[in-house]
């Protein structure tokens, strides 16, 4: 539990660097969405877990069933994650990354997740959502606005970070010489 906390906490404040010392690797553009969706979140203020043993002794497949408080609105937002923790060489723990799992590895989560357990889990966190956005369709227009919002400020980070320093401390501005 402490492993997930740790994790949604740093989601929600943008903290690359705990993000980044909680997983096996992460891709830049995944740091910069993260980054960028916590300007939008107020907190995390629910966290359920349940949990699968992993295809070796020292990994669990987690499924995180969360609400999610965005700024300016009294709605909690249900989603669910699912997670694969694994231990290291000093008995730590940390989240693989999905990029780095085996075949074996996609195909055991794959088929926990099938299972009736887990789909249940699941189907729970489908169903508040649907009605959530039954009783208030204005909520799912906020999210999709809010998604492409964050993925334009990711795109506009990369091309900075992409054009160098000096391009990208230059100011935005119709008056700038080309």
């Amino acid at each position: 539990y402490t492993l997930v906390a740790t994790y949604y906490n740093a989601m929600a404040m943008g903290d690359r660097d705990t993000i980044v010392g909680l997983y096996d690797g992460i891709p830049e553009n995944s740091l910069l969405k993260i980054e960028e969706t916590a300007k939008y979140i107020d907190h995390y203020p629910t966290l359920e877990i349940y949990t699968k043993e992993g295809l070796t002794a020292d990994s669990t497949v987690v499924y995180v069933f969360y609400r999610l408080k965005f700024i300016n609105h009294e709605e909690e937002f249900p989603g669910y994650e699912t997670l694969y923790v694994c231990t290291n060489d000093q008995g730590g723990l940390y989240i693989k990354n999905e990029d780095n799992f085996t075949e074996e590895e996609k195909d055991y989560i794959t088929t926990v997740t099938h299972q009736d357990d887990v789909v249940e889990f699941n189907n729970r966190v489908d169903t508040e959502y649907n009605d959530l956005i039954s009783e208030k369709p204005e909520l799912f227009r906020y999210l999709s606005e809010l998604d492409n919002e964050i993925s334009v400020a990711v795109g506009v980070r990369v091309a900075q970070q992409e054009s160098g320093p000096e391009e990208a401390q230059q100011p935005e501005s119709p008056e700038t010489p080309a």
